[in-house]
Parts: structure tokens; sequence; C-alpha cells
């Protein structure tokens, strides 16, 4: 359950605050505490749904960065094969998030395919009405899928309307239930765009990355270029 996701995190939190109030401990074991979190955090990140995962890894990476702030991560203290992956991870926050988000999507949609999954969505709207978004566009029509409107991140120097679908900004959306948003623009843009889409309350979100837009390209009713 949703309550039960966060319990280590709790847990951890109790443990950094008894410490705070013995600084000559937590001087002498603070550095190793990331460690234990760190294993622990993995193996909780495997068995929770799918649904938890990125809000898990996301509070994750912040408790991380504090802690690095706080002098706490010591390279020499870490195995090599741990350190290594929680550095990629630190360096570039953004990218490990979206790794994880391609590795569920792959997991959880891959499987019974991509247009199939569209098609039982009750309304689909694109992100981003560009060259990106106009190829996802095609893919659609040509399986016979409407699209609710394009989404931009502002009015500003966008059309009020692409090939007869409405463009609208991500401020004055009003998500329709049921609906999907594929975030279609550049792969590195995308988790940004899909963080904000996540916090305006939007659950069904399909990042057009470019392995998935190659996928789309041997269906026969597509012939997108890239």
């Amino acid at each position: 359950s949703a309550e039960k996701v966060y319990c280590d995190c709790d847990e951890f939190a109790e443990l950094w605050r008894f410490l705070s109030e013995r600084q000559k401990l937590e001087t002498r074991v603070g550095h190793l505490v990331p460690i234990i979190m760190y294993r622990i955090y993995k193996w909780n990140y495997g068995r929770i749904a799918d649904k938890y995962k990125i809000d898990f890894f996301s509070h994750v990476i912040k408790e991380f960065e504090e802690m690095e702030k706080r002098g706490f991560l010591k390279s020499e203290c870490w195995e090599e094969a741990e350190w290594s992956k929680v550095n990629a991870i630190l360096g570039n926050p953004e990218k490990a998030l979206m790794r994880a988000f391609e590795r569920l999507q792959r997991g959880g949609m891959y499987a019974t395919g991509f247009l199939n999954e569209i098609e039982k969505r009750r309304s689909v709207c694109i992100y981003g009405a560009g060259k990106v978004g106009k190829e996802v566009l095609d893919a659609l029509i040509a399986r016979g899928i409407d699209v609710r409107a394009f989404v931009v991140s502002s009015h500003e120097g966008n059309p009020e309307e692409v090939r007869g679908v409405p463009v609208i900004a991500l401020e004055d959306m009003i998500p329709a239930d049921g609906e999907v948003v594929l975030v279609a623009i550049r792969e590195k843009d995308q988790y940004g765009v899909i963080a904000q889409l996540r916090r305006k309350g939007i659950e069904k979100i399909i990042a057009m990355t470019n392995e998935l837009r190659a996928a789309l390209r041997k269906i026969d009713c597509y012939e997108g270029k890239s």
C-alpha cells in the first residue's frame, strides 16, 4: 500500500534524528548509514508496486543529495560497484529517473503493444507540437486514433492548432478521465515534462523515446521519418 512505501524512509529519518542529538556518535558512524540505506532502499524498490517506484526513487535521490551536502558520502567506505551507481545517479538525477521511467514503461507496456495500449484510453493528448509530436500524430491517425489536443509549455510562439488538432498550454490543461499523455519532445528533455505532468495529477504518461519511436516505424501502418 502507499502508506508502507516510505516506512524505511521514516525509520532512517528517526535514526538521523537520534544521531543528530549525539554528535560524536554521528561523526563516527554517520558515513556508514548511507550504505545501509542504499541496500535497503534497493531491496524496497524491487518489491513496491510499479506505480510508486518513480516517486519513491525521486524521494531517495533527495535524501542522498542531502547526505552528500552534509559530507556523509565517503567513496572509500563503499564497495566500488555500489559507489559507481550512487555517483552516477547523483551526477545526473534527471537522467537516472528517466532511465527508471523507461524501464517501467518497457516492462508494463511493450508486452501488450504501444498502439493497443493507446486504443484502450478514453482520451489522448500529445505533449509537444513540433517535429516529434507531428510524427506521433501521424502514427495515431494511421491507426484511426483521435488526439484531443497538443499540449505545449506556453501559448507564446505556438499556433492555435496543428493539422486540425488544438494546441493548449500546460497551465490551461484540464486532464480528462482515463486520459493518456504522450511526451513527444527530445528525449533528453522528457523527464522534466513528465515530472510536471505528474504534479498536475496525470497518472498515465508515455515517453516517446527514440526506442519506442523506432518500434513504431516498424509497424506497417506507420512510415514516419526520424
